[in-house]
């Protein structure tokens, strides 16, 4: 009786530090994500190219620590701290302040439903998705994929993004409107 009852209190005990440590993983995941956010506006030049990159590296070496055999632990805190640091400093905050630069001003207010739309719904497929893809595909492809999709972010963004950083939305407006279509470069300066 008394080995059980011990038992059933080292399970409480294990419960609880199982708690306690989520709580300390998602304190952690938050801390991770207010510095990526606030990393846009320190490292402006890492803003998107940078944070595409970041992205795909973090997803690359998470999928090379899943078939190593080593994610578990700091070692994946860390890479998803990384992950999430480069999405708070690139694709989280600059779709809000790309998507207006792109739409002409007298359309802006009511043509931004169809980005803002177009972004929550692939948000939703994504949440939804995600877990069905890891118990499905497994930890190392589900995680390859979202790399190679970072990855094709980049370099979408290094093709047809212009830099509009010190341009009026007047100025990007025209850069819009007159550039074809693959040589896009705005000024002298060169894409994000």
């Amino acid at each position: 009786m008394q080995r059980e009852l011990d038992a059933l209190r080292d399970k409480d005990r294990l419960a609880a530090a199982r708690k306690a440590a989520g709580r300390k993983d998602t304190m952690a995941i938050g801390f991770g994500e207010l510095n990526g956010t606030e990393a846009v506006v320190i490292v402006q030049d890492f803003t998107f190219m940078g944070g595409s990159l970041g992205m795909a590296a973090a997803l690359a070496a998470l999928t090379i620590s899943v078939l190593l055999g080593h994610f578990d632990g700091a070692l994946a805190l860390v890479l998803i701290l990384a992950y999430l640091a480069c999405f708070a400093s690139c694709i989280g905050p600059v779709f809000w302040t790309l998507v207006p630069e792109i739409l002409p001003t007298h359309v802006r207010g009511t043509a931004m439903i169809v980005p803002v739309l177009t972004q929550w719904v692939a948000n939703a497929i994504v949440v939804l998705l995600f877990p069905a893809a890891l118990n499905r595909l497994g930890q190392a492809p589900t995680f390859a994929i979202l790399g190679a999709v970072s990855l094709a972010q980049a370099l979408f963004t290094w093709k047809f993004v212009p830099e509009t950083r010190n341009r009026t939305l007047e100025e990007i407006e025209t850069f819009w409107s007159e550039a074809p279509v693959p040589a896009r470069t705005l000024g002298s300066e060169t894409r994000i």
